[in-house]
């Protein structure tokens, strides 16, 4: 049973490569949507390391505060 199963998955999975060649053959990607995608990841990238950064800053902040250095602020 578990060698009928090992075949019919190998088998599935050859079929599923071949639908994914066709696909990307029919529906090939052009240059100006991976041009937008990879904008809008820098967009996203760029926001979340920018909020980071003024999550580290106010946490940096407090504690100087709370260590009585307030003259710094």
């Amino acid at each position: 049973m578990p060698k009928k199963a090992n075949q019919a998955k190998e088998k599935l999975e050859t079929l599923a490569e071949h639908l994914r060649r066709g696909w990307k053959k029919l529906h090939p990607v052009k240059d100006e949507l991976l041009e937008k995608v990879r904008e809008a990841v820098r967009k996203q990238w760029d926001q979340e390391q920018s909020a980071k950064r003024e999550k580290t800053k106010s946490r940096t902040k407090r504690k100087s505060k709370d260590q009585g250095h307030d003259y710094f602020y």
